[in-house]
């Protein structure tokens, strides 16, 4: 089998949505520590707020999974035809101020 390059990877996974790279870590066919460093690259070669909505996923994913799909319905359900991120968290907008918003729908999540 030919080696494939960093480069060569961080091309072929941009041209994946974040569905499919989702797909990937929560049916465990990647690692979702090695797709946040993935992501992370993309992020510091590529740029994109996108990039930076789904290493926000990720790091909700690696640390409570249950959460991070409360995230992922909610920036999603904002345009039901997305399959990239809508939006993730910034000085403006951060992660505690999204629980406060999604307290109770948090709670019975992790209930």
């Amino acid at each position: 089998m030919t080696e494939v390059s960093d480069w060569d990877l961080l091309i072929l996974v941009g041209f994946l949505d974040h569905a499919q790279l989702r797909q990937a870590v929560t049916e465990h066919d990647v690692s979702p520590h090695t797709m946040r460093k993935l992501a992370q690259d993309q992020y510091d070669t590529f740029g994109g707020c996108d990039a930076l909505c789904f290493i926000d996923w990720l790091d909700l994913y690696i640390n409570d999974p249950k959460e991070a799909s409360l995230f992922w319905n909610d920036s999603v359900s904002r345009n039901k035809e997305m399959t990239f991120l809508e939006w993730g968290f910034d000085d403006d907008y951060t992660l505690e101020d999204w629980r406060s918003e999604t307290a109770d729908e948090l709670a019975k999540v992790k209930a």
